[in-house]
């Protein structure tokens, strides 16, 4: 595969280009264009590489190309570094790598759940609706229709969060995060003209994150020296306000579900408090408090 060929397909794992887009990036006629992608086309024996007419570009006509440059794999994984240090690390060493000597990878070689990563990375990149079959908790396979908003990764494990599209009837436009290992196959439903389906948003398995969601946290002693050292402030759930003379610490901590309060409460009490007495820190306490003494009983 020669290096133009190889740059198509990185510019088409960004976002469709138009015929004028290629001819400014590689200096050739659209002629060359079109006899690369054909050859492509033929080589994977799939028109896998279309021109839609609709938009006036070239984007993939599927979810699953057989073919991704290496360094489209490491910009997907680049949200999978946890830590934000290494993670400005990472984004230097493939800002580095020279994307004209870069090896392509056949797409049947990796793993059930990178490649489900790239489709749904495909999905955010030519805009589609999706036809899922999915197992949840009840272990059961249901076939959705979702529209993808953004690719989650928590710890080890990766959401798609969407909203059910109108193909589903009852639950139509209703918020859901599915774990992308439960998802059996994926396929395009339709392309959308008329809506940009992908948010670049922050959440967790429960859902994205609103901006008026969230509890104010103080933390002191070990939990305090643990947020500032870990820099557990600089990424979402959790936001810097403010740091005390005395050492502490206040954040704000974003959440779906109380649950998410109750754990971060249990793990670093007694150096953890809610900042304001509301309803909600009412229930959290008292949740607690039936958590330890259910624990007691069970001992």
């Amino acid at each position: 595969m020669n290096n133009r060929l190889k740059n198509i397909l990185l510019e088409l794992y960004k976002n469709p280009k138009s015929k004028d887009d290629f001819i400014n990036l590689f200096k050739v006629s659209s002629r060359t264009i079109a006899d690369d992608i054909a050859k492509y086309n033929k080589e994977v024996k799939n028109e896998e590489i279309i021109y839609d007419i609709n938009i006036r570009k070239y984007r993939f006509d599927t979810l699953l190309p057989k073919k991704i440059p290496s360094y489209t794999i490491l910009q997907f994984l680049e949200n999978s570094i946890g830590n934000s240090i290494l993670n400005d690390d990472y984004k230097e060493i493939i800002e580095s790598i020279d994307t004209d000597d870069i090896p392509v990878i056949d797409t049947d070689r990796l793993s059930p759940l990178f490649k489900n990563i790239i489709m749904v990375q495909v999905s955010f990149v030519i805009n589609a609706v999706l036809k899922i079959d999915y197992v949840g908790l009840k272990q059961k396979i249901e076939t959705k229709w979702i529209r993808p908003r953004t690719l989650i990764n928590v710890g080890n494990s990766y959401y798609l969060n969407a909203l059910y599209d109108d193909e589903n009837h009852s639950n139509a436009g209703e918020e859901r995060s599915f774990s992308l290992i439960g998802i059996q196959s994926m396929e395009i439903f339709k392309i959308e003209d008329k809506e940009i389906l992908y948010k670049d948003e922050e959440g967790n398995a429960w859902g994205l994150y609103k901006k008026d969601q969230y509890i104010t946290l103080k933390l002191k002693d070990n939990a305090a020296s643990f947020f500032k050292r870990e820099k557990m402030t600089n990424k979402k759930p959790f936001e810097f306000i403010s740091e005390g003379p005395d050492g502490s610490v206040l954040v704000k901590m974003f959440y779906n579900k109380e649950q998410e309060i109750i754990q971060i409460i249990q793990k670093w009490m007694p150096n953890i408090t809610l900042l304001k007495n509301t309803e909600l820190s009412k229930i959290i306490y008292s949740k607690i408090k039936e958590n330890f003494v259910d624990f007691s009983i069970q001992q």
